[in-house]
């Protein structure tokens, strides 16, 4: 598992908002038209592939049941199930940094906590749980951006290699993103600007391939998603049930529709 800091803010803007920001404000219709269910199964897609692999900052499954290799681990109370003395350990910190990559300056502050469990049948740390809240806010010359990703994930490995793991949890996935001109400075107005995305996922029974590019081959979330981009406006609650192979089925309104968690294309079923 990796936690990731800096350069996430140029990430955020480079891929959450890349289909809006070819789209500038003054180019789009006066009355807001409304996304399509398949349009906006495209951007759950997108977005929880790139939330659940840390690309939007927050806690990555990459290296399995791994802590932090920068963070400083403490004891959190008494060690049990386990000899091992890091049964029980916490990382315990907050983040709070200022960046500038390439012209986006941005403010990071939140907080991180991870902590190693240990199965009755394991001698040795073989799971975690973890809970990140971090709040990203951003500006360029013409154009600033807040970016919210909150995760609560009880993770399990099933195997002794720690190359299939379990997750069960809760992720919030909140970006908020609007055109300005030559205005630089941060804008924490968690107000619906002109473009936003606000996703919250309950997360159940995955289970993760990790070598296979982190593809779940099981499981299911359900979300509510709301926002507004080139597409249009929208409000959904809908469910994921994941298949494999990066693939998953997207239900919106009980329409379904198989998705490609790579590249976020949709086909109805």
């Amino acid at each position: 598992m990796k936690f990731t800091f800096k350069g996430t803010i140029a990430v955020i803007v480079g891929v959450i908002f890349i289909y809006t920001a070819c789209k500038k404000v003054d180019n789009a219709p006066a009355a807001p038209k409304v996304a399509s269910e398949q349009q906006v199964a495209g951007v759950i897609a997108s977005d929880i592939s790139a939330s659940l692999a840390g690309t939007y900052g927050g806690v990555t499954l990459k290296d399995g049941v791994k802590a932090p290799k920068t963070l400083s681990i403490k004891n959190n109370g008494p060690v049990v199930n386990s000899l091992n003395p890091l049964c029980g350990f916490t990382v315990d910190t907050t983040v709070s940094y200022h960046s500038n990559v390439n012209g986006v300056k941005s403010f990071v502050k939140g907080k991180f906590m991870f902590t190693y469990t240990c199965s009755a049948n394991s001698a040795f740390p073989d799971g975690y749980v973890v809970t990140t809240d971090l709040v990203s806010a951003g500006s360029a010359a013409t154009y600033s951006f807040v970016y919210a990703i909150a995760q609560h994930y009880t993770v399990q490995s099933l195997d002794p290699q720690d190359t299939l793991v379990s997750l069960d949890g809760t992720l919030k996935s909140f970006g908020d993103f609007k055109f300005k001109n030559g205005h630089h400075g941060l804008d924490t107005n968690y107000k619906p600007n002109p473009i936003f995305q606000h996703q919250s996922y309950v997360l159940t029974g995955l289970q993760i391939d990790i070598p296979a590019g982190l593809d779940i081959i099981t499981g299911t979330a359900t979300f509510t998603t709301t926002g507004n981009n080139a597409f249009g406006i929208w409000t959904y609650h809908g469910t994921i049930t994941f298949i494999g192979g990066h693939k998953a089925i997207i239900t919106l309104n009980g329409h379904q529709y198989l998705a490609d968690l790579t590249n976020g294309t949709i086909t109805p079923i």
